[in-house]
C-alpha cells in the first residue's frame, strides 16, 4: 500500500479530512476543512467517553465534517476519510439496507446543502 499523502482539491472545492481516535474506552472525532492553497478555513472535534466500532466513529467524524462544511457555507465540497468501509457504504448507501447504511443515509441528506459533494 503506498501513501500518496494529502492532495490539493480543485479551485472553488473545499476538502474537509475526517478521522477518529478508539482508545481504552474512549473515542475522539475531528475533521479540519482546507482550499485549495492549504489554508486551514476551520476545525472540530468531540471527544466522548465510551468505546465505538471505528466504522461508528468515523460515521460521527464525518457528520462533524458536514456540518463544518454547512457552517463555513461551503458550495463545492471533498469530504476525505482513511476508513474504506465507510467511504465505500456513503457511496453505495442508496443499495445498503444495514443499520449503518440507514444511518449514513439520513446523515448525507446534508449533501442537498451543497452544490458539489464527492467522497474518497
Amino acid at each position: 500500500m503506498t501513501n500518496k499523502g494529502w492532495e490539493k482539491p480543485l479551485a472553488s472545492f473545499v476538502k474537509i479530512n475526517v478521522d477518529v481516535t478508539v482508545l481504552h474506552g474512549c473515542s475522539g472525532f475531528s475533521a479540519i476543512a482546507r482550499d485549495q492553497d492549504c489554508f486551514v478555513l476551520g476545525g472540530c472535534y468531540n471527544f466522548a467517553e465510551k468505546s465505538m466500532e471505528v466504522t461508528w466513529a468515523e460515521l460521527e467524524a464525518f457528520t462533524k465534517g458536514l456540518k463544518l462544511a454547512a457552517r463555513l457555507n461551503v458550495a463545492h465540497l471533498i469530504l476525505e476519510s482513511d476508513n474504506a468501509r465507510l467511504v465505500n457504504a456513503i457511496n453505495k448507501r442508496m443499495e445498503d439496507i444495514t443499520i449503518l447504511g440507514q444511518r449514513m443515509k439520513q446523515e448525507c441528506i446534508l449533501f442537498n446543502s451543497f452544490s458539489s459533494v464527492k467522497v474518497n
